[in-house]
C-alpha cells in the first residue's frame, strides 16, 4: 500500500511538470521557426509562436527592450 502510494504521489509530481500542465497555469511555450526559442538571435520583424493553452499566437519581434 505504501509502495502504491509513494507511486501516485510521483506520478502527481511529474504531471505537474508536463507542458499542458505549465500552460495551464498561464504560461507560454515560445517557437521561433518550429523549434523552442531559448536564447536565439532574433532579428526585426521575425515571427514567433507564443503556445498558450487554448491556442497559438503568431507575434512579431518589433526590438529590444
Amino acid at each position: 500500500r505504501e509502495k502504491r502510494n509513494n507511486l501516485e504521489n510521483l506520478l502527481q509530481i511529474i504531471d505537474g511538470y508536463h507542458p499542458k500542465s505549465i500552460l495551464n497555469k498561464g504560461y507560454a511555450i515560445p517557437r521561433h521557426n518550429g523549434r523552442l526559442l531559448t536564447n536565439q538571435h532574433l532579428k526585426v520583424n521575425d515571427t514567433i509562436e507564443l503556445e498558450l493553452h487554448n491556442r497559438t499566437l503568431l507575434v512579431s519581434y518589433i526590438k529590444q527592450k
